[in-house]
């Protein structure tokens, strides 16, 4: 009886590791890895995002036989593999893409302007997401100096709703931990983050900006992802502040958008703020649209008090999305408000 329960527990261990492989994604010429190459089917709503060594973990359990798997980096080629030859250790060998050789191939005369135009015209058959539940892992960490340090880490589930963002969890916190006293606190707007995950209203006022000429061009021009050709754009003003946009030429959807800000801001202490970092989002392709990937938010900040002395603050936000569905996942039921503090509700 024991040799039987010890040969049905190899089974299903076997089984059970039998679903997930390991790969890895390396550059064609160099054999150096590939960090943040894009792994996802092209039926299943998983996603992967390979680490700094050009791993990637992957779970086959949900995968149908006859899909496939590619793999993306901007300015390589992507890879197409069947399902059935995904196996662990398999190398992944992206080519790079020469520049000159998209530049003389999709040439265009078609202005920045004229580009973002079409992407606002579009955008409502591009990014039709309101169907969807998307599964982000969260992290945020905020430090005020050596004096405080306060770090959450849990998973949530979001619904974009006709610009409204609704958000469960499932009570579980995956880390957690404070350390310190904060000298001060500060409001941050988060819940205009997280409805503007979709950054429609964003490229709008990008768009104003630079018909009343306060952005210039810095580059327009061309690559590929996901086996798409894509436009890229730079753009920055005087204040220093910058805008990427990676779009696609086919459909006129944003792919990714970061925007560099360097600019001083009130806080609800009614001090003077500088403030200097990235807020990006990128997307992946699913069928007719494009949905969630992932979105950061990364600043350090200095804050200048009535006595004189500046204290440094950084902020770091991450939402990873991991898998979608136009059905509410098991197990996340407990309604979150946004507009708290997440440190404050956990």
């Amino acid at each position: 009886m024991k040799y039987n329960l010890l040969l049905i527990f190899y089974f299903i261990f076997f089984y059970v590791n039998a679903q997930t492989v390991q790969l890895k994604v390396i550059d064609y010429s160099t054999k150096n890895p590939i960090e943040n190459a894009d792994a996802y089917f092209t039926i299943s709503t998983e996603s992967y995002i390979s680490d700094k060594d050009g791993k990637i973990s992957m779970n086959l359990a949900h995968v149908n036989p006859t899909e496939e798997l590619i793999v993306s980096k901007k300015e390589y080629q992507s890879a197409r593999i069947n399902a059935t030859s995904i196996q662990s250790n398999l190398i992944i060998k992206l080519e790079k893409i020469e520049e000159i050789d998209l530049n003389e191939a999709y040439f265009t005369n078609l202005k920045t302007e004229d580009i973002l135009r079409k992407v606002i015209e579009n955008y409502d058959k591009n990014f039709n997401v309101n169907k969807f539940y998307f599964l982000v892992d969260l992290k945020q960490n905020f430090k005020i100096d050596t004096v405080y340090e306060n770090y959450i880490n849990l998973n949530l589930q979001l619904k974009f709703d006709k610009g409204k963002v609704k958000a469960k969890s499932s009570g579980i916190v995956k880390n957690k931990h404070e350390k310190g006293i904060a000298p001060l606190k500060l409001d941050f707007d988060k819940s205009d983050y997280f409805k503007h995950l979709y950054v429609l209203e964003g490229i709008k006022s990008v768009y104003d900006n630079l018909l009343k000429n306060q952005y210039t061009t810095s580059k327009l021009g061309f690559t590929e992802y996901a086996e798409k050709k894509m436009y890229e754009i730079h753009l920055e003003n005087k204040e220093g502040s910058k805008n990427y946009f990676l779009i696609d030429r086919e459909t006129f959807s944003v792919v990714e958008y970061k925007l560099n800000l360097n600019n001083r801001i009130k806080t609800n202490k009614n001090t003077p703020l500088q403030r200097n970092g990235i807020i990006s989002f990128r997307y992946r392709p699913y069928q007719d649209a494009w949905v969630l990937k992932d979105s950061e938010v990364n600043f350090k900040m200095y804050l200048e008090q009535a006595n004189n002395q500046i204290l440094e603050i950084d902020f770091f936000h991450q939402i990873s999305s991991w898998n979608f569905s136009n059905k509410p996942f098991e197990y996340f039921n407990k309604t979150i408000d946004l507009n708290q503090n997440l440190h404050d509700r956990f």
